[in-house]
């Protein structure tokens, strides 16, 4: 659970056409299926002319890693955000899981303001983060406990769940990815896939409805990212909200959602 997770990581189902390429996701000029969307229910994440800068560059000035990004994000519908390699995706994704905090704008879940001073509170951020899962681009950064049994039973643990529940998802979860004969394996000896699903199992077995998952392909092989293609396909529903950073354009294209494009500005482009 990343109530205690961003403390370590701080410290060390296919489209119907999958031949079309994804939808490009517009700022200015949103699409009709969107219009209809917003018609029905509000966004679950809206940020509002969000800004991000690091440190200083030689020059004296701030190093910019997001400039006035506005989204709407709404359940049903699974985004994926493309751009370059120093474009702000990871940095809008800390964002997104409450780990960073803009300088100026607004970041608001489910219609409340996500603050660095909200997110100190335990209680405000245990509900947070039993709404949101939060995947990072290194597994490794997420993966502290002495087993994968563990290590997918701890977030639940942080719930205050029974144990008689605690040991039920913990082996659902563990199914459900394929990692059963793993669960008494440390994490740190498992192979780049098998972390990968351990990391999965940990975020999913907290049920959040919101998937915030940056990189999921990173360090796989072939196989590996055509099985993670495959399985985040599988996870769309209507009561989900998906959001995934990738450089695949395979995984873009078979996931099927809709693509928000960064620039190397540090903004969302406004069409192809």
């Amino acid at each position: 659970m990343l109530i205690h997770r961003r403390k370590h990581a701080d410290d060390a189902v296919k489209a119907a056409d999958e031949a079309l390429p994804p939808k490009t996701h517009r700022a200015s000029e949103p699409s009709e299926e969107r219009h209809e969307t917003e018609a029905v229910c509000a966004p679950w994440i809206s940020l509002q002319d969000i800004c991000y800068s690091y440190g200083q560059e030689a020059e004296g000035g701030q190093l910019r890693a997001l400039a006035h990004v506005s989204l709407n994000l709404y359940p049903g519908h699974t985004y994926v955000v493309t751009g370059p390699n120093g474009c702000g995706k990871s940095t809008l994704f800390r964002i997104l899981a409450g780990l960073s905090f803009p300088e100026s704008g607004r970041y608001l879940f489910h219609g409340e303001a996500v603050t660095r001073d909200r997110m100190n509170d335990r209680e405000w951020s245990k509900t947070f983060y039993r709404r949101l899962g939060f995947l990072f681009q290194n597994s490794e950064t997420q993966l502290f406990c002495k087993s994968v049994r563990e290590e997918i039973a701890f977030g639940l643990l942080q719930l205050g769940l029974s144990g008689e529940e605690v040991q039920r998802r913990t082996e659902q979860y563990m199914d459900m990815l394929d990692i059963g004969a793993l669960a008494e394996r440390a994490p740190f000896h498992l192979s780049g896939g098998e972390k990968k699903r351990t990391a999965l199992a940990a975020v999913l077995a907290m049920q959040p409805q919101t998937l915030i998952l940056d990189e999921p392909e990173a360090g796989l092989d072939e196989d590996g990212e055509a099985w993670v293609t495959g399985f985040l396909a599988s996870l769309k529903r209507e009561d989900r909200l998906i959001i995934i950073a990738t450089h695949s354009r395979r995984l873009a294209q078979e996931v099927g959602g809709e693509e928000i494009r960064m620039t190397k500005a540090h903004t969302i482009s406004s069409g192809m």
